[in-house]
């Protein structure tokens, strides 16, 4: 990615794990603006971004904590 040329409401982020440090460089770097959603289950996700975003930019989705959830309205 070498920029970003519009603004945008969410930003998915879905990559796994042992991309997510340089995909959020990346990111950072293109200076992308929108709150980027993060869909993975990693523990130490706060410090791994915590060089390119502030904790406010971001937020965290669980996918398989979701689709839990859901089963049980189905």
């Amino acid at each position: 990615m070498s920029k970003v040329e519009q603004d945008y409401d969410f930003i998915f982020l879905t990559v796994n794990s042992k991309q997510l440090e340089e995909a959020a460089a990346d990111l950072a770097q293109a200076k992308a603006s929108g709150q980027i959603l993060i869909l993975q289950n990693n523990w130490d996700i706060d410090r791994k971004l915590a060089p390119y975003f502030a904790q406010e930019d971001y937020l965290l989705a669980f996918p398989y904590a979701y689709l839990a959830i859901l089963s049980t309205f189905y």
